[in-house]
């Protein structure tokens, strides 16, 4: 095989995948396709904001037990309560949307 044919093989198969791949996004799966992309996509930043502001947390919990600040302390232990909840929370639906997208994706029609 030349490299022009190797060339042009890699082309026809990059074109069938893009080609099997949108199918979902222009007509196989319509409004909702795009509603789930959308969300899959929120929900990461939404968990990457959380992520930071569990750093944050971090830095200032061990920064109020490096100080001996009882107070502070206490504060950032009210403050992880709901904040592990989001996350976990964005972690179970961040699964669900993902998985919803790609059964949706792989079902046939």
């Amino acid at each position: 095989m030349t490299a022009d044919t190797d060339q042009q093989t890699r082309q026809y198969l990059l074109a069938r995948f893009w080609e099997a791949a949108l199918g979902f996004w222009r007509n196989g799966g319509g409004r909702t396709a795009w509603v789930l992309t959308f969300a899959v996509i929120a929900i990461a930043v939404v968990n990457l904001v959380l992520q930071y502001r569990l750093n944050v947390w971090h830095r200032a919990m061990f920064d109020a037990l490096d100080r001996r600040d009882g107070s502070r302390v206490l504060h950032q232990t009210v403050i992880f309560l709901p904040l592990i909840a989001a996350v976990v929370s964005v972690a179970a639906t961040a699964t669900l949307a993902k998985m919803t997208l790609q059964r949706r994706w792989r079902a046939p029609g």
